[in-house]
């Protein structure tokens, strides 16, 4: 309990305007509201412009558990073997240990994306980096940047199910 309290005793409030905020790069379009070290590590949150073609592979977190807001758009997020139409206005949990994916219907979607603990900024930032450096363009990975991204992905608690054609 008193770890739990010293804990919240080193953040300090602040408030973030969306234009002001800390702004990703171009292959993760992202804006970052509050990173973990605004929040002692608690939360980490963002808004997201997602593209449709750009969406993740299916993915397993053992480390965070993910939210997401619906501002604008469609998709259809892919839980374990539930399914989830959702659309502008709609919350949905994606819980830690649960493979998740989701396909954007519409040309884009701009989501607030919660993760709790915070941390994966820093998967997302190495993640663009290496992507960065193998020039990949959405929707085309060779079997050896699979590879490469599938173990920075291990060193965050990531696992990828990678297409056959891209399991190296």
């Amino acid at each position: 309990m008193m770890a739990e309290q010293s804990d919240r005793q080193q953040t300090i409030p602040y408030a973030r305007n969306l234009h002001d905020a800390l702004k990703g790069d171009e292959l993760l379009p992202a804006t970052y509201l509050a990173k973990g070290e605004d929040t002692a590590g608690q939360l980490t949150l963002s808004e997201a412009i997602i593209h449709r073609g750009q969406e993740p592979l299916p993915h397993t977190h053992t480390r965070e558990d993910e939210a997401f807001y619906i501002l604008e758009g469609a998709a259809t997020f892919t839980i374990g073997q539930q399914s989830f139409p959702v659309s502008a206005g709609t919350f949905i949990w994606l819980p830690r240990d649960q493979q998740h994916s989701f396909i954007i219907h519409t040309e884009t979607a701009r989501v607030l994306v919660f993760i709790l603990p915070s941390g994966l900024e820093h998967y997302f930032e190495k993640m663009g980096q290496l992507f960065q450096q193998e020039h990949v363009q959405a929707g085309q990975l060779s079997p050896a940047t699979a590879h490469k991204w599938q173990l920075l992905s291990q060193q965050f608690g990531i696992t990828l199910n990678l297409p056959e054609t891209q399991t190296p």
